[in-house]
């Protein structure tokens, strides 16, 4: 019978070799050393690629994420002060119309526009030249805003009145 029959027997030493039913030889061959060692490389690689650019981000929401935000959330308090002085001042002098048209021509799409800061959240118009650019005056010298400024105080003095700006005087507006 073929069960006791021995099987050939060759002095060369074993080799793995790995035939593909589906008569596709090349692509069931094993990886050799150095194609595996290229795998590994990408594959680590990636890997510190992926936890450097993970460590870069973090990092840099830790430092600079925090400065931005408490200078982002300083200037939109000064705008905030100076919009409500504007709205207070348009509310003072009883005249609905001026109110309704200050609310709306300070609302922050207006102010917060493209015309007046780029995508990184840089105002792009004049704050004075040769003078420190402060938050301050970035809102005191923002187009909108001197224009509101200007068209409440405008129709104070029209009535007979003087309306100090917010901050001058004492306590305030």
């Amino acid at each position: 019978m073929y069960l006791n029959t021995p099987l050939p027997h060759t002095s060369a030493a074993p080799t793995q070799q790995h035939t593909d039913l589906f008569g596709d030889d090349d692509a069931a061959s094993p990886p050799s050393e150095s194609e595996s060692e290229s795998r590994d490389m990408a594959r680590l690689r990636r890997t510190h690629t992926t936890q450097g650019y993970r460590d870069g981000i973090a990092r840099g929401k830790s430092t600079h994420l925090q400065d931005g935000f408490d200078e982002g959330y300083s200037l939109g308090g000064r705008f905030g002060l100076l919009t409500g002085w504007v709205l207070g001042v348009a509310e003072g002098l009883r005249d609905e119309k001026l109110r309704a048209e200050a609310a709306a021509g300070l609302a922050l799409e207006k102010i917060f526009a493209r015309e007046y800061f780029d995508e990184t959240g840089v105002w792009k118009y004049d704050v004075g030249v040769g003078e420190e650019e402060t938050l301050d005056r970035v809102v005191e010298r923002h187009p909108v805003v001197v224009r509101w400024v200007g068209r409440v105080k405008e129709e104070a003095r029209r009535r007979g009145l003087e309306v100090g700006g917010l901050g001058e005087g004492e306590g305030g507006s």
